[in-house]
């Protein structure tokens, strides 16, 4: 079902030109399963070229994430051993817990960091995508995806359009998957071979 945002956070394409088709049927699967009742974020701009922009003029440089990507790093090895481990053994699940008691203190300092940089650098994102959402007058939506992970998306208006969606690894609790693509064609697949798998930062 398709849900008009109620929001003004989204925003613009750098061009004005060109068009998606009026009907274009996205079908989300992730590892060959497809991905049932994931929302799907329809937007008349190209997302990481706006978010990519702010950054470049942010007052100052974004902390290292190298550091929380290595704590990251080490859980997830720990979150696998115990996925891996015999059923009813609990030594792996003890080492996983004993792992997060001595890494997550930090995981959650290195993520403050980051989230107050970006709240810093993104402060105008609202304000600026909404005046350019309005002069472009082709508001954003979601949808959700059906049966067979397929949702048909029908665009309202002419124009470039993309598709955003942002879904957890189920086999990586601090990981997930993002895809952000041009919305072009009568069908668009997202999988795990398009889509960028990143660090729950």
């Amino acid at each position: 079902m398709r849900h008009a945002l109620s929001f003004p956070a989204l925003a613009l394409a750098t061009t004005l030109v060109g068009c998606g088709s009026p009907e274009t049927v996205v079908t989300l699967t992730v590892n060959g399963t497809p991905v049932q009742g994931q929302v799907v974020v329809v937007l008349p701009y190209d997302r990481d070229s706006i978010l990519a922009a702010l950054a470049a003029q942010a007052p100052t440089p974004q902390p290292d994430p190298a550091p929380l990507v290595a704590l990251l790093d080490s859980l997830r090895q720990a979150y696998a051993a115990m996925a891996k481990a015999p059923p009813g053994d609990p030594r792996a699940r003890k080492a996983l817990e004993a792992r997060r008691a001595q890494l997550e203190p930090r995981v959650e300092v290195l993520r403050t960091a980051q989230h107050a940089w970006r709240d810093a650098a993104y402060q105008a994102y609202d304000s600026v995508t909404y005046s350019f959402t309005r002069l472009l007058a082709r508001d954003p939506f979601t949808d959700t995806t059906e049966s067979g992970g397929a949702v048909t998306v029908r665009l309202p208006k002419n124009g470039r359009w993309w598709v955003t969606v942002r879904a957890w690894d189920a086999a990586d609790p601090y990981s997930e998957w993002y895809w952000n693509l041009p919305l072009e064609g009568d069908s668009v697949h997202l999988t795990t071979a398009n889509a960028q798998h990143r660090p729950r930062i």
